[in-house]
C-alpha cells in the first residue's frame, strides 16, 4: 500500500474511533498508525502521525505510550506548532500518569527517588519550557514540579 493510502486508512480508523468512542475502533486506529508509522518512520507526515497515535494512546488511557510517541513528534518536526502542540500534550499524558499512581501527600523523612512518571512528567515540562518559554500553562507545571521534588523529600530541588 502506498505511504498515501496507508496515511487514509490510518486517519479514516482514527475518525471512526472518535465519532463512536468505542475502545475497540481505537485499537484498529493504534494499528492503522502503526502500520504506517512502520513503513513510513522517516516521511515527512510521520511526526505527525506520532502526534496522533499520541492522540489514540492517550484515549486508551496507555498515557505512558502517548508520552513517548507525543515526544517523537516534537522531537522530529520541524513545523513549530506542532513541537508545542505535542510538546504539551507528552506534559499533560504524564501528568495522567503521574496521577494514576499514589504519591505521598508529605514529603518522607529521607530523600526518595521520583518514579517513571515524575521523571517523564519533569523532562517534558522542560522540553515544553525550551519550545514555548512564553505559555502561560508554565506557571501551574512549573509549580506541580516544585511539590514534585517537595513531596520526595529533594528540598534543593524543589
Amino acid at each position: 500500500m502506498s505511504e498515501a493510502a496507508l496515511r487514509f486508512v490510518a486517519l479514516a480508523r482514527h475518525k471512526q474511533a472518535q465519532q463512536g468512542s468505542d475502545v475497540k475502533a481505537y485499537k484498529v486506529a493504534e494499528q492503522a498508525y502503526r502500520r504506517y508509522l512502520k513503513q513510513f518512520d522517516k516521511s515527512e507526515e510521520a511526526p505527525q502521525i506520532h502526534f496522533y497515535l499520541g492522540e489514540v494512546l492517550f484515549k486508551l488511557k496507555r498515557y505512558a505510550q502517548a508520552a513517548a510517541s507525543y515526544s517523537l513528534a516534537v522531537k522530529d518536526s520541524k513545523v513549530p506548532s506542532l513541537r508545542k502542540e505535542a510538546a504539551y500534550a507528552a506534559v499533560l499524558a504524564w501528568d495522567k500518569q503521574r496521577q494514576a499512581q499514589p504519591s505521598n501527600k508529605e514529603p518522607p523523612d529521607k530523600e526518595q527517588d521520583l518514579n517513571e512518571a515524575e521523571q517523564g512528567f519533569l523532562l517534558t515540562v522542560t522540553t515544553f519550557t525550551e519550545i514555548a518559554p512564553d505559555d502561560p500553562k508554565l506557571d501551574q507545571r512549573r509549580f506541580e514540579v516544585g511539590r514534585i521534588h517537595h513531596l520526595r523529600a529533594q528540598f534543593p530541588r524543589a
